[in-house]
């Protein structure tokens, strides 16, 4: 699973960059103005220093890619576990099948926490 998880965030990351053009745009008296746009349609920034500009396209590429990858895993994650027949049953079923499983275990706090999760469920139904 984990070769799996890893290979859906290295192509996440792959299809996070984003293109983008950072070209002088004005220079007088030598005072430079840069602009930066990127290929997704955000609004244009500019820049006094094109330092600046590469700075900003550093932190949103190094941002996107971190959320593409933590998406990827999660997603892996979340398809890792099969809910089975339980995934058709109605909240008021799921609330009853809580229920009886507290009042079946010998562990207070696993009770406890399924007496919590019966009455949320209960509410939602």
């Amino acid at each position: 699973m984990r070769g799996k998880l890893i290979a859906a965030a290295a192509a996440a990351i792959d299809k996070a960059d984003v293109g983008y053009n950072l070209r002088l745009t004005r220079l007088v008296d030598g005072e430079s103005t840069y602009t930066l746009t990127y290929s997704d349609g955000t609004a244009p920034i500019e820049f006094d220093d094109i330092s600046d500009g590469y700075a900003h396209i550093a932190e949103r590429k190094y941002r996107a890619m971190a959320e593409a990858a933590v998406e990827a895993v999660i997603a892996g994650l979340r398809d890792g576990f099969d809910a089975g027949r339980f995934s058709e049953w109605e909240s008021k079923d799921l609330a009853a099948q809580c229920r009886m499983q507290a009042r079946d275990s010998l562990d207070p706090e696993y009770s406890q926490f399924m007496s919590a999760l019966a009455d949320r469920l209960s509410g939602a139904s």
